[in-house]
């Protein structure tokens, strides 16, 4: 916890991969951390962990005073009265799917991704052995993702000043909007 990059380590024992990491903590948690360690001997668990049922109860008690708490944060009736019928921070969501502890890591590698962390750092954070487990099975784009990236692309509505390319053939060409909207989606029937 010392020092400017705090850091935990998981010992190869604990860990599913077998092998011992070490994985940098933001400053904020290091500081809990070290309040919560303070008390405790060098080699004693920095957690008493209570039986299973008991976590997934915590857990269930944490979600909906997290949701009491968000929703009464709203300030428009007219927002409670929308978002009351979603399932945001409910313990179930509208496919009958249940939030669980292993469900946060989907949360923490789809929030790293989204935020425009590299998917190798994001893989490394996970300690995942692909890419490809990081990716596909752990992140998870929200409905405004596409729109978002497609933001990001040039304004195709603005008159296009390029200059004529030699394409070795007839000459000069300018390239259409058909041609930039091809180059971007593929196809465009």
């Amino acid at each position: 916890m010392d020092g400017d990059k705090p850091t935990v380590t998981i010992g190869a024992a604990y860990a599913k991969n077998r092998r011992d990491d070490t994985l940098p903590l933001t400053s904020d948690t290091a500081a809990l951390l070290t309040t919560h360690l303070a008390g405790k001997m060098p080699h004693a668990p920095a957690f008493n962990m209570p039986i299973a049922n008991a976590i997934v109860d915590m857990f269930r008690a944490d979600l909906a005073a997290a949701r009491t708490a968000w929703l009464d944060s709203l300030t428009l009736p007219k927002d409670q009265l929308d978002v009351a019928t979603s399932t945001f921070l409910s313990d179930r969501d509208e496919s009958g799917r249940w939030a669980d502890f292993h469900a946060l890591r989907h949360s923490f590698i789809s929030g790293l991704v989204n935020n425009g962390v590299n998917p190798k750092t994001a893989q490394r954070l996970a300690r995942h052995s692909t890419i490809t487990l990081t990716m596909d099975r752990y992140t998870h784009m929200r409905r405004d993702d596409m729109a978002t990236a497609l933001d990001s692309l040039p304004d195709l509505s603005a008159p296009i000043r390029q200059a004529p390319l030699a394409t070795g053939t007839n000459g000069p060409i300018r390239l259409s909007l058909t041609c930039h909207l091809t180059v971007i989606f593929g196809v465009v029937r």
